[in-house]
């Protein structure tokens, strides 16, 4: 995957279904939620290793060594934290969310910016009819797809990253914006839903664009 390096990343499906009431499933929370609380709490003082242990118990297949992490700014949230990728060169400001699934990967490249208060969602909607048809019982079932972030990608303040979505390498997402469907490298996303904008100056983005990818029949799939 892109922007990962030095870490096994466990490959889910891509979309996949759970229910998060299941005693398994709350359990993980409550592991995460407690490590959450802690490292949350954290002050100054605290030695560099003293934070790494507690990241690897919140984001436990995030890193190998305790004194190599992510910088990532408090207060800062995560509901499993199993699936989550973040490497080392990324930066995190504070109060982002992670709405993570047990079921689908969030992967964040190297050079990441992500800035406050930016919600990532793998977690889509419930899933019709099954899903209905057991809210009774207090089941209901959770769609789970992956989020990838991709090297250099800049995310702009307040923004909302939906699941199944892509960051391509260098794309901008402005501030407040709301990202449901890819975003091409070099580009930009804005607004609610967020619409797509590629520099016309910039001679990288714009020979991307134009290079023949595959199939004429997969060029006009993408158009």
């Amino acid at each position: 995957m892109a922007g990962v390096v030095d870490i096994e990343i466990e490959q889910p499906q891509d979309v996949a279904t759970f229910c998060p009431n299941e005693d398994e499933f709350r359990r993980l929370r409550s592991r995460c939620e407690n490590a959450l609380v802690q490292y949350n709490s954290l002050g100054q003082s605290i030695t560099f290793q003293g934070r790494g242990k507690l990241f690897m118990e919140m984001l436990p297949n995030c890193v190998t060594s305790s004194l190599q992490v992510p910088k990532i700014r408090t207060p800062f949230y995560v509901d499993y934290g199993l699936h989550v990728y973040i490497n080392l060169t990324a930066f995190i400001d504070r109060g982002c969310r992670i709405v993570d699934t047990p079921v689908a990967n969030i992967i964040i490249g190297k050079h990441v910016w992500i800035g406050p208060g930016v919600t990532l969602t793998s977690a889509g909607p419930p899933c019709p009819p099954e899903s209905i048809r057991s809210l009774e019982g207090g089941r209901r079932k959770i769609l789970g797809a992956p989020i990838t972030i991709c090297d250099g990608a800049f995310i702009g303040a307040a923004a909302v990253i939906g699941p199944g979505v892509t960051i391509g390498p260098g794309a901008v997402v402005a501030p407040g914006a709301v990202v449901l469907g890819d975003v091409p490298e070099f580009s930009e996303a804005c607004g609610n839903p967020a619409k797509i904008k590629v520099p016309e100056a910039d001679p990288v983005a714009r020979n991307s664009r134009s290079k023949p990818s595959g199939s004429s029949r997969d060029q006009k799939s993408r158009r």
